[in-house]
Formats: structure tokens, C-alpha cells, sequence
């Protein structure tokens, strides 16, 4: 792999901004606080978040054909990731791992769904034929399909608990998602042979979507008792991030890592006060500077949910950015907005006036963001990922969408 020095860096950025988002060649890497491909030119990471593909591609989710005008038939496989490259995206996020409670990758600790398997590998496959990457999130927090409720059932002493944090703790779990870890890197695409961790088409592995400590109390502040609300898990969320980056690394050292999270800053952080809401957000257990800071940890990324976190400002879209961009240079590591959405009513007469009025300056302004980043040379966003596509041919759930984030 080709060593970039800096100089050269920046002057490849600058010359050669007009095509940066064409597909790059081999493995995508952190250098310093850009994306580069294996000759060092820059790679402008745009995309898409799916929801559901997984399920698409399994066939587990209703699903059809389309019949285009030239009269060929593509799979909403193909046709979401084709879609989005043809506007100029190069980069998909995906969960591998189900998003529904009765469709699973991994069903049993090391036993494997090879139904969901098979989806993913095409998936990946379809990816690489187009140029596309792909990011990976291994787990999750809210979702009980292969994630943080499924280790807790399966461990004995976990389970025994009625802490859902003992996650990060536990050794049973602990050990289940490192097997986990090794296992997804180490499989065999069937379709194309490649093992995953060999496989340019992947961008990055999430170590887990969103890890939070399980602090969600019912008053102001959260009483002592709240064990999940206290620093203390924090330090168990951090202790977990580095054990399992570290981890990821020995298995896979060709892929970057990222944890995956929102991006909050903890109690006492110096940017505390970015944080939205009037509290709670420093007591998610997550501590962005902290969280990013590991060896094992590639490239800063957050999440952009103002809707969800009351803070609809679109100042407050920016000073997000721009807060977490500078921390991410302090940290001499790119950083990515690897979700961001804005909900709009689509079963109202006034949907399209929302998309307009709501949607639109939302999505102005974070591109804006980034268009500026890029044009002034600045590396304060390496990365930008919206959500969401969703491969669902189907006119009506659309339209009866209430709270949509979607874009179908």
C-alpha cells in the first residue's frame, strides 16, 4: 500500500476535486483527516443509509422486479445501490444484521442464518460491480435481532441481571461478540469468493449502531439508583469500544473501524454544552472525544437527528458539525455524518409543501456544510451519509408514511 505524503495529499485535492467522487481503486483509508484510496487520491465519501436490505435481498420482505423503460428488469438490489450511484453516491450503510425481531444473521451464539448470509453477499457483490462501498454495522443497540438484547439473553450470567449495560461487561458477551467479529470477517462471499475481510467493497466495519448506556429516567435529574446513569457506565462503554476495536484489528487490518454512535459529549466534556437537549444527551454513556481517541478507531463519525433530539434549529445542525469536525482534527482523524435525517408527514394534503419547507432546507444546509469543507479545503467533513433509501416498491405505504424519514 502506498504511502501518501502530505503535500502531495493536498495538492491531489486540489487538483483533482472535479472527479474525486468517481469509484477509487483498492481499500479506502484514514490519512490524517481525509478518506484516500490505495494511490492516495482522495475519496469524498457520499451516500446513502438502507433500511431493510438485508430483508430485501433474503427475500423475507416483500419485494418485486421493476420493469424499466429499456425494458429490462432489475432486483431492488440492484436497483437501490444502481439508483444511488448514478446520483454520484459512492458509499451505502447497511445493518448486518436483521432489523426485524424474527429474521436473524446470527440465531444462536456462532450459529448462522446462511439465508441472511447469502443476502449479504450479494449485497457486497452487487456493490463491487458497481463501484459502490459499503459500511457494515456489526450490532446494535436498539434492535433485538443479533444485537445488545440477544448477547445479554444468551449469556447465563447476563441474563441474570437486570441491568441491560452488563453488556459491556460481561465476559459471556464479551466473548460472543468478539466470535461474532471474527466470523463476519472471516466469511466467504459465495458468489464472488472473496472473504469479507480481503473485500474492497466494504468501507468500514460500526462496531455497534448507537451504544448507549440504558439511562432514560422518568425524572429530572435521574435519581442515584439509576445505576445506567451514572459515570461509571461510561467508563464501561469506553473500556468495551477499545477491547473490541483492538479486536477487530487483529482479525481485520485492511478495513477501517468506527464505533458507530450519535457522537454526545459526557458530563464534564469541554463541548458538553454542543450536546442537544438539557442533559440527558452527556448521560448516554457515550463521550465523543473519549470514544474516538482508540488506536483501533479509524475515522470519527456521528449522527444528525434533530427531530428525535428536539433541536430543530438549523444553527444547531451546523455548530454539530463543526464542533465534531474540529474534534475529529484535534484528533488528526476524518470525520463522517454517518446518519442524518429529517422526518417529514407524507399523509397530510400538505406533503409535498413538507418536503419543501421541512426537508429541504434541512438537507441544504448540511451539503452546503460539506460542499464548503471541500471547496475551501478545510477537512472539517470527510464524509456524509443520509437516511434513507428504502428498497420498497410500494406507492401507498409511502403515502400513509407518518413521521418519515424515508426517501423512496
Amino acid at each position: 500500500m502506498k504511502p501518501c505524503p502530505g503535500q502531495l495529499l493536498f495538492f491531489c485535492l486540489v487538483v483533482t476535486l472535479p472527479g474525486a467522487l468517481a469509484a477509487a481503486s483498492g481499500f479506502i483509508r484514514a490519512h490524517g483527516s481525509k478518506f484516500v484510496d490505495e494511490e492516495c487520491r482522495p475519496f469524498l465519501a457520499t451516500g446513502v443509509n438502507t433500511w431493510e436490505m438485508l430483508e430485501i435481498a433474503a427475500g423475507v420482505v416483500e419485494s418485486r422486479e421493476l420493469q424499466l423503460v429499456s425494458g429490462k428488469q432489475m432486483g431492488m438490489v440492484q436497483w437501490t445501490l444502481a439508483s444511488a450511484a448514478a446520483s454520484s453516491m459512492n458509499v451505502m450503510r447497511m445493518f448486518a444484521h436483521g432489523v426485524r425481531p424474527d429474521f436473524s444473521l446470527q440465531v444462536l451464539p456462532g450459529e448462522y442464518n446462511e439465508r441472511a448470509f447469502r443476502a449479504m453477499d450479494q449485497i457486497l457483490d452487487e456493490a463491487a460491480k458497481l463501484g459502490m462501498r459499503v459500511i457494515l454495522a456489526l450490532g446494535d443497540n436498539w434492535i433485538a435481532a443479533d444485537s445488545k438484547p440477544s448477547y445479554t439473553a444468551w449469556s447465563k450470567t447476563a441474563r441474570r441481571s437486570d441491568d441491560p449495560d452488563i453488556f459491556f461487561t460481561d465476559p459471556s458477551c464479551r466473548a460472543m461478540y468478539r466470535a461474532h467479529i471474527k466470523a463476519m470477517t472471516h466469511r466467504r462471499n459465495t458468489l464472488n469468493g472473496r472473504v469479507y475481510k480481503d473485500d474492497p467493497a466494504i468501507f468500514a466495519w460500526d462496531l455497534i449502531n448507537e451504544p448507549r448506556c440504558n439511562c432514560f429516567p422518568s425524572s429530572w435529574p435521574p435519581p442515584e439508583s439509576i445505576s445506567s446513569c451514572r459515570p461509571e457506565c461510561a467508563y464501561r462503554l469506553q473500556a468495551w469500544v477499545e477491547e473490541m476495536s483492538a479486536y477487530l484489528k487483529t482479525q481485520d487490518s485492511r478495513h477501517m473501524v468506527t464505533v458507530g454512535e450519535e457522537g454526545f459529549w459526557g458530563t464534564g466534556a469541554a463541548r458538553e454544552a454542543a450536546n442537544p437537549g438539557t442533559g440527558w444527551a452527556s448521560l448516554t454513556g457515550q463521550n465523543f472525544s473519549v470514544n474516538m481517541a482508540p488506536a483501533g478507531i479509524d475515522f470519527a463519525a456521528v449522527h444528525l437527528w434533530p427531530d428525535n433530539w428536539g433541536d430543530l434549529e438549523l444553527d444547531f445542525l451546523e455548530s454539530w458539525i463543526i464542533e465534531h469536525g474540529a474534534e475529529a482534527r484535534a484528533l488528526n482523524k476524518p470525520f463522517m455524518v454517518e446518519e442524518f435525517g429529517k422526518q417529514v408527514h407524507m399523509d397530510t394534503p400538505m406533503a409535498i409543501a413538507n418536503l419543501t419547507s421541512s426537508r429541504a432546507p434541512f438537507y441544504k444546509r448540511v451539503y452546503g456544510i460539506y460542499a464548503d469543507s471541500i471547496a475551501q479545503g478545510k477537512d472539517l467533513l470527510s464524509g456524509l451519509i443520509l437516511w434513507a433509501y428504502t428498497p420498497h416498491v410500494d406507492r401507498e405505504l409511502f403515502r400513509e408514511c407518518r413521521n418519515c424519514f424515508a426517501i423512496q
